[in-house]
Protein backbone atom coordinates (compact mmCIF):
# COMPACT_ATOMS: atom_id res chain seq x y z
CA UNK A 1 0.00 0.00 0.00
CA UNK A 2 3.02 2.77 0.56
CA UNK A 3 4.48 1.90 -2.89
CA UNK A 4 0.75 2.77 -4.46
CA UNK A 5 0.78 5.55 -2.87
CA UNK A 6 4.42 7.03 -3.85
CA UNK A 7 3.88 5.64 -7.39
CA UNK A 8 0.89 7.68 -6.93
CA UNK A 9 2.43 11.09 -5.53
CA UNK A 10 5.41 10.36 -8.13
CA UNK A 11 3.26 10.54 -10.93
CA UNK A 12 1.24 14.14 -9.69
CA UNK A 13 4.25 15.63 -8.93
CA UNK A 14 6.48 14.44 -11.52
CA UNK A 15 4.50 15.51 -14.52
CA UNK A 16 4.88 19.19 -14.34
CA UNK A 17 7.41 21.02 -15.93
CA UNK A 18 8.15 24.54 -14.21
CA UNK A 19 11.45 25.43 -15.90
CA UNK A 20 9.42 24.82 -19.28
CA UNK A 21 6.57 26.50 -18.67
CA UNK A 22 8.32 29.33 -17.49
CA UNK A 23 10.30 29.85 -20.75
CA UNK A 24 7.58 29.21 -22.84
CA UNK A 25 5.67 32.22 -21.02
CA UNK A 26 8.45 34.16 -20.97
CA UNK A 27 9.30 33.10 -24.90
CA UNK A 28 5.31 34.63 -25.62
CA UNK A 29 5.96 37.85 -23.40
CA UNK A 30 4.25 37.33 -20.21
CA UNK A 31 5.96 38.80 -17.17
CA UNK A 32 5.90 38.03 -13.21
CA UNK A 33 5.36 34.57 -13.52
CA UNK A 34 4.72 31.94 -10.97
CA UNK A 35 4.06 28.19 -11.70
CA UNK A 36 2.48 26.03 -9.58
CA UNK A 37 1.89 22.45 -9.34
CA UNK A 38 -0.21 19.90 -11.67
CA UNK A 39 -3.36 21.47 -13.70
CA UNK A 40 -5.69 18.29 -13.35
CA UNK A 41 -8.46 19.66 -15.55
CA UNK A 42 -6.69 22.41 -17.79
CA UNK A 43 -5.27 20.32 -20.37
CA UNK A 44 -7.63 18.55 -22.69
CA UNK A 45 -5.46 16.57 -25.24
CA UNK A 46 -4.66 12.67 -23.55
CA UNK A 47 -0.92 13.25 -24.98
CA UNK A 48 -0.42 16.37 -22.67
CA UNK A 49 2.35 14.64 -20.48
CA UNK A 50 3.58 17.66 -18.88
CA UNK A 51 0.59 20.08 -17.04
CA UNK A 52 1.66 23.23 -15.43
CA UNK A 53 -0.56 25.72 -13.51
CA UNK A 54 0.87 29.53 -13.77
CA UNK A 55 -0.42 32.85 -12.99
CA UNK A 56 1.39 35.40 -14.43
CA UNK A 57 1.24 39.05 -16.12
CA UNK A 58 0.77 39.35 -19.81
CA UNK A 59 1.69 41.12 -22.44
CA UNK A 60 -0.77 43.91 -22.27
CA UNK A 61 -0.32 43.82 -18.38
CA UNK A 62 -4.01 41.76 -17.35
CA UNK A 63 -3.26 38.85 -14.38
CA UNK A 64 -3.88 35.62 -16.35
CA UNK A 65 -4.31 32.32 -14.95
CA UNK A 66 -3.55 29.05 -16.75
CA UNK A 67 -1.64 26.15 -17.88
CA UNK A 68 0.90 25.52 -19.80
CA UNK A 69 0.19 21.60 -21.60
CA UNK A 70 3.33 19.82 -23.40
CA UNK A 71 3.34 16.66 -24.75
CA UNK A 72 6.27 14.61 -25.82
CA UNK A 73 5.77 14.73 -29.68
CA UNK A 74 4.32 18.02 -29.88
CA UNK A 75 5.01 21.43 -28.55
CA UNK A 76 3.50 23.40 -25.92
CA UNK A 77 -0.08 25.40 -25.51
CA UNK A 78 -0.72 27.70 -23.57
CA UNK A 79 -4.74 27.35 -22.14
CA UNK A 80 -6.45 30.10 -19.53
CA UNK A 81 -8.97 29.73 -17.53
Amino acid sequence: MKKLALLLIMLATGCTDPDGAAKVLSDNGFTKIKTGGYAWLSCGSKDDIYRTEFTATSPNGSLVRGAVCKGIWKGSTIRFE
